[in-house]
């Protein structure tokens, strides 16, 4: 009778197990920024230190909500499995693609450090390396979007008229699908 209810509280638990890993591995890479930051060969204060790994933790989370804006509702209607959309994001993550909230903290942090330090203790070079950024990343994201639809119409769209499939779908379904294809 008692291994039953151990059992029963080891089943119940067992939902919380994978919440417990999301968080720790959330803590490791907190952790992680507090001791890259502090292994710098630089003289480094405490408030930089929790700076940084503030700014990780919100990068975490600002990560974690568009992420769930862009894909969410292809993973709800079941156009993408969370899976692919997870594969999806850790491609886009390691291209260093951006997204509106990071151009606000990047404009943040360099008005907070010109407020603190004045006009010479911005590095420009990577300040413009960044704006050039924002202007290049949306331009090739349209030559990548208009290259993927082109690829569409040219294939499956042929594909369906050549078997007389386009009576029997109506323009709009074609349209959405299309549509679904680009919200990641």
């Amino acid at each position: 009778m008692e291994l039953e209810k151990i059992a029963q509280i080891e089943h119940a638990t067992w939902a919380n197990r994978k919440e417990l890993l999301r968080l720790g591995i959330a803590m490791l890479f907190i952790v992680g920024i507090m001791l890259f930051v502090g292994s710098t060969n630089a003289e480094v204060s405490h408030m930089l230190i929790i700076a940084a790994m503030i700014g990780g933790y919100m990068a975490m989370n600002i990560g974690a909500n568009d992420v769930a804006n862009n894909v969410g509702p292809a993973v709800g209607s079941r156009a993408m499995t969370l899976a692919g959309v997870i594969l999806i994001a850790a491609i886009f993550e390691a291209l260093g693609a951006l997204v509106s909230t990071t151009h606000s903290i990047v404009g943040g942090v360099l008005g907070a450090g010109i407020a603190a330090g004045g006009w010479d203790i911005a590095n420009w070079a990577k300040m413009a390396q960044i704006a050039a950024s924002w202007v290049i990343s949306p331009v090739l994201g349209g030559i990548i979007a208009a290259s993927f639809l082109y690829l569409i119409k040219r294939s499956a769209l042929l594909k369906i008229r050549q078997h007389g499939l386009s009576r029997c779908l109506p323009r709009h379904y074609l349209q959405q699908f299309s549509s679904l294809l680009f919200t990641a």
